[in-house]
């Protein structure tokens, strides 16, 4: 039985050595897997910086617009950029403090074996004492047993038995000291004979040898007896001590480890975090790709229609220079006719002695009117405008010259179809019967041009005795400041006058209701020029802000007006 437990004894010691190696070989792996994984995570948000660094940088470099942009706005890379931030330094964190742990952990375990170590050495040297105790103090070859309660009851029958041979012992004590004292008894009885003395005397030398051997003898087993109880008592409490650190080791022991089940789960949820993290900014990804794609398919659409458009408007400027060609060439020609129209008027007067207002017929009328709206401006090259086309005219806030082409052709067609209306044989009879009064004073031809401007003056009088509403005077009127409104389309600003002030604010501008108070106020245009926001509130009644704003702006932004 001693050898068994002597073998049994180290392997037990052998088994927990291992289960604690094992233990620490464990935690160390743990430890080393986390921190792998945390390496590794914090690898990847530094790919990821870098990844959206270069997005960053490839989307400056292109300058897209921002409605046509496929890449994330500044801010949205500076909202990437802190959350890979925040959740490196949190990594970092979770990595130093997962190394703090570690080395606190494996300091403590270390300090655990340690004492462990030198628990286990104090508990071979007691057994050692109490097997050296057991072998010196071995009554009825009772062998030793492996477990200490076995070995405590062990020594308490040990000294149960030492108890009894010391009272076997102190009852033969008592045996021979009656027989001593009879023997005592005896030797006074036989004191007489000599062989009785020497008997006597050789029984008390027998009697005080043992009494003396049974004295030593009682109190070296009294002796042995104290220091088995003392070194009992030295064992108990070093169990108690053992026990109590063993209960100790092991709570700690279950407090550690519920710190790394702690330590793992949230590392775990962390690393949760991250991965549902990584997840989202990797479908963010592929979203912002989709987009660029979309929007560069957009792009190249748009590119194509604005190549069409580009060509379409290369075309269009084609017509419009053809067109402004053949305008030029119309007004040539218009000024041309003018020019013949006025030379046939003046043939016309000298050769009848009459103007075209005194002609008689329908046909002189109509064409009476025509020329009178001819001869009432020198540079006059617009026809009359109708009271249709006047709305129209103000609402496009200018007076076409595609219009005045159109209805100068159609004025000098109907002056034609005039002329060519009027009988020849009045004509030719008018012709006679003044050709006579030219043959006699040729002198004359200077007065009858005096009497054509009296009469042209005659006949704007009668144009402007009619009414106001009248078709022909308004058409008149629209066509005059047409005319006004040309001649100061080509002219400084400084040099305006009131009728071109009044004709930019009807046709250009349509403030047909502030007309009274510009030809009450403004006379000239370099007074239009300076005028100010507090003269256009408090003289001329412009209160309104919009009105003000666009009449600053005409007079601001168009700077043909001031060339």
């Amino acid at each position: 039985l001693s050898a068994t437990q002597s073998f049994e004894e180290p392997t037990k010691k052998k088994k927990s050595r291992l289960a604690s190696n094992k233990c620490s070989n464990c935690i160390m792996v743990d430890s080393n897997s986390q921190k792998m994984k945390l390496e590794e995570t914090i690898e990847i948000l530094d790919y990821l910086q870098k990844e959206v660094s270069q997005l960053e940088e490839s989307a400056k470099a292109k300058n897209t617009p921002s409605d046509n942009n496929p890449y994330p706005s500044t801010v949205e890379f500076c909202f990437i950029r802190s959350l890979l931030t925040e959740t490196r330094n949190q990594c970092c964190l979770l990595a130093s403090d997962n190394y703090l742990f570690n080395t606190h952990l494996n300091r403590e375990i270390n300090r655990c074996h340690n004492q462990l170590n030198s628990l286990r050495k104090e508990v071979a040297f007691a057994k050692r004492c109490v097997d050296d105790l057991e072998e010196s103090m071995m009554i009825n070859d009772s062998p030793p047993q492996s477990d200490m309660d076995s070995q405590e009851h062990e020594l308490e029958r040990k000294i149960y038995c030492l108890c009894d041979e010391n009272a076997h012992l102190k009852a033969e004590l008592r045996l021979l000291q009656r027989q001593i004292f009879l023997l005592k008894k005896e030797e006074g009885n036989s004191m007489n004979s000599p062989e009785a003395a020497a008997t006597t005397t050789t029984t008390e030398d027998d009697i005080c040898r043992s009494k003396s051997g049974g004295i030593n003898a009682n109190e070296q087993i009294c002796t042995d007896i104290a220091e088995l109880q003392h070194e009992l008592q030295q064992a108990r409490e070093a169990l108690f001590a053992t026990k109590a650190d063993q209960k100790r080791l092991r709570h700690e022991k279950a407090e550690l480890f519920n710190q790394m089940k702690e330590l793992c789960d949230a590392l775990e949820k962390k690393e949760s975090h991250i991965k549902e993290f990584v997840r989202t900014l990797e479908q963010r990804v592929q979203e912002s790709d989709m987009q660029t794609k979309q929007l560069l398919w957009e792009k190249q659409k748009l590119e194509a229609e604005y190549s069409k458009a580009a060509e379409q408007l290369s075309k269009a400027n084609q017509q419009l220079n053809i067109q402004k060609q053949d305008l030029t060439k119309e007004q040539q020609e218009n000024s041309r006719l003018q020019a013949s129209l006025k030379e046939m008027q003046g043939r016309f007067l000298l050769l009848t002695g009459k103007t075209v207002y005194n002609c008689e017929g329908a046909n002189s009328v109509s064409l009476g009117s025509v020329v009178a709206v001819q001869s009432d401006d020198d540079d006059d090259e617009s026809s009359p405008v109708t009271d249709s086309e006047e709305p129209h005219f103000l609402a496009n806030g200018g007076f076409s010259s595609q219009h005045l082409k159109s209805s100068s052709e159609s004025t000098l067609k109907e002056s034609g179809a005039a002329f060519e209306r009027i009988p020849f044989a009045y004509s030719f009879r008018r012709c006679r019967s003044r050709k006579d009064a030219h043959a006699e004073d040729n002198g004359n031809r200077l007065s009858k041009l005096l009497h054509f401007a009296k009469s042209k003056a005659k006949g704007c009088e009668s144009l402007d005795s009619f009414s106001e509403h009248d078709p022909i005077t308004q058409e008149l009127n629209l066509a005059e400041r047409a005319d006004y409104l040309l001649r100061a389309r080509s002219m400084p600003l400084s040099q305006w006058k009131l009728a071109h002030i009044t004709a930019w604010l009807r046709l250009e501008m349509g403030m047909i209701h502030y007309v009274k108070a510009f030809e009450l106020n403004v006379k000239s245009g370099k007074a239009l020029a300076e005028l100010s926001d507090f003269e256009m509130e408090n003289t001329l009644g412009i209160a309104n802000p919009m009105h003000k704003k666009k009449l600053r702006l005409a007079l601001d932004e168009y700077p043909s007006i001031r060339v």
